[in-house]
């Protein structure tokens, strides 16, 4: 294992990134988390150049840790000590340092990340930490939709989940390039729940981990092999065309059978919405940036979130 080299999960939001991290914990990598932030700084790295500046340094770790998920995490982090660590003034440096204080609270050694919308700046990751191991697995855009629309932080229509679902699985570009250097593991959620004890024991070897049959047996266990397709018996007719007429290409792409040929969808349908998705992920920003932050900083709130 090289140093800085850790695991990510990566997929469309709802495709199975949290049942797969949880068949991680016993690895050395443990269960990972969403970080959030790491591409998020790294496209506003300029505002905090040079990092080998020490105020530039503690600027940017101290904006870092006030991030709702690394507040989660519960560590008090002293910017000092984490400055005397620092073996090279780079982001992915600081990235790791901040990382690895959270996952050495749990005895791992390397940290490991799921936040799935990361799968649209694979590039970013993968320049920061080119010798890090991806993991990307696959959902039915369908079954993703309905998961997705269940969330106040998800798309609000099936038009703008099949929009991001598609969007989400149209990196191949990068995943090819990963895939070359033999760093990249892909997997369908549907084929993860039908055979999960070879599925798992192949993510195992891919990490470079040892698991028995009695852990793999305790750790798959907790599958649930029944959660797939259900889009067949709970989405109408009219929410599946309209799906397919955004992400019939990638669907048949990846493998997935498509009830309609050539659906298509009138403009003003289209323009109807996107307008409803935009309105509906502003309210939902204002009360989590505004309202949610209020309650955190001044009645006490955890900052825990979905």
């Amino acid at each position: 294992m090289k140093i800085n080299s850790p695991l990510f999960i990566i997929g469309c939001p709802r495709s199975g990134t949290t049942l797969l991290a949880s068949l991680l914990e016993r690895t050395r990598y443990g269960a990972p988390v969403e970080t959030h932030f790491i591409t998020k700084y790294y496209k506003r790295l300029k505002k905090y150049e040079p990092l080998s500046k020490k105020d530039n340094f503690q600027r940017l770790v101290r904006n870092i840790i006030k991030e709702r998920p690394v507040r989660q995490w519960n560590i008090n982090y002293d910017i000092n000590l984490l400055w005397v660590k620092l073996k090279k003034y780079s982001y992915s440096e600081v990235v790791h340092l901040i990382c690895m204080e959270r996952f050495k609270k749990f005895g791992k050694s390397m940290w490991s990340d799921k936040t799935p919308h990361y799968i649209l700046d694979i590039q970013i990751l993968y320049k920061l930490f080119p010798e890090s191991k991806f993991i990307y697995i696959v959902r039915d855009g369908r079954d993703v939709a309905l998961s997705l629309l269940k969330k106040k932080w998800g798309p609000k229509n099936v038009y703008s989940c099949a929009m991001l679902w598609k969007n989400c699985n149209s990196q191949e570009k990068y995943l090819k390039e990963i895939e070359r250097k033999g760093n990249l593991f892909r997997l369908k959620y549907e084929e993860l729940l039908c055979n999960p004890s070879e599925i798992v024991k192949n993510i195992y070897n891919f990490l470079g981990e040892r698991i028995g049959d009695r852990d793999l047996e305790s750790i798959v266990s907790i599958i649930n092999r029944a959660n797939f397709y259900k889009w067949k018996k709970q989405m109408s007719d009219k929410d599946i065309k309209i799906f397919e007429s955004v992400a019939n290409d990638v669907l048949m792409y990846h493998g997935y059978e498509v009830i309609n040929e050539n659906p298509c969808l009138p403009f003003y349908e289209k323009a109807y919405y996107k307008l409803h998705n935009a309105v509906g992920r502003l309210c939902y920003l204002f009360e989590l940036n505004t309202i949610d932050w209020f309650k955190i900083d001044f009645m006490g709130k955890e900052p825990f979130g979905e």
